[in-house]
């Protein structure tokens, strides 16, 4: 039921009722965060403010490498605001 399995965020996709396309896992772990959203097919961002390193993101390969990282969760959403 809970991460890396996909369902949760599928259903909290379907309850917003919101499309994949138009979502974004944000998170700070590769090995759950990152690995539900790609399971899910939704895009990924790291949060290098938790769990993960730099280097770990950096080197993170398949399901575990993230679209975007960002340091923290302020610069994500300078990132959105200016329509990165």
């Amino acid at each position: 039921i809970g991460k890396p399995a996909p369902g949760i965020l599928l259903e909290a996709l379907r309850l917003l009722d919101a499309p994949v396309e138009q979502a974004l896992m944000i998170g700070d772990g590769l090995d759950l965060d990152i690995v539900a959203g790609h399971a899910a097919g939704i895009p990924t961002a790291l949060t290098l403010s938790g769990l993960t390193s730099a280097a770990e993101a950096a080197s993170a390969t398949g399901e575990r490498r993230p679209e975007y990282v960002f340091d923290d969760l302020a610069a994500l959403l300078v990132a959105a605001r200016a329509g990165r």
